[in-house]
């Protein structure tokens, strides 16, 4: 389920890599000058959550005492809240606006990464190093199948048809969390 949750979460990365510049300026009418300027903000966003999902994996773990839930309940309240954000900033005419909803899906989005981390780390023990490796592998292979899927959904469906892909995406990376129990080792010590 780790490597089912890498897939997905790609899909996300990709959204606002590849396709924000032009939703921007195709679907929300900015100019060259502004959409450059609004478009790293899910970048910045990406940073955040980082840091903030870092703080928050470490305070459950101790509070709770159970790594498996604590690190869980992080990545897939993470995942959900990201989707959602996905989904309204189709809402939000204005594309400045859209964009300050787009930052807080990737700080969403991405406070799960220290999560995944974590529980490679935990899980992988003496072999984390080819868990990590492995995990990255099929991340990079999601975001090449992200791609065409991606490319086709928009111009299928529209800006909505991709937007509501991603979303779908970062569901089903939540849900992975559901079965990932990073307290049981893949290899023994």
């Amino acid at each position: 389920m780790l490597l089912v949750y890498a897939f997905a979460s790609t899909f996300q990365d990709q959204l606002y890599v590849y396709w924000i510049p032009s939703f921007l300026v195709e679907g929300r009418g900015l100019d060259a000058t502004t959409m450059g300027l609004f478009t790293p903000l899910p970048l910045i966003g990406g940073a955040i959550g980082g840091i903030l999902g870092g703080f928050l994996n470490d305070g459950l773990i101790r509070r709770w005492g159970n790594r498996r839930w604590a690190r869980s309940v992080v990545a897939c309240t993470g995942k959900l809240v990201a989707a959602a954000m996905v989904i309204l900033s189709l809402q939000v005419p204005d594309g400045r606006m859209a964009m300050v909803v787009l930052l807080l899906a990737r700080v969403f989005g991405d406070w799960s990464l220290p999560t995944q981390w974590g529980a490679t780390t935990d899980m992988g023990g003496r072999a984390a190093a080819t868990l990590f490796g492995l995990v990255n592998t099929v991340g990079a292979l999601g975001g090449f199948v992200a791609g065409p899927c991606l490319g086709y959904l928009k111009q299928e469906y529209g800006w909505n048809g991709l937007f509501y892909g991603v979303a779908a995406m970062c569901v089903v990376a939540a849900l992975t969390w559901l079965f990932i129990d990073c307290t049981k080792r893949l290899v023994e010590d």
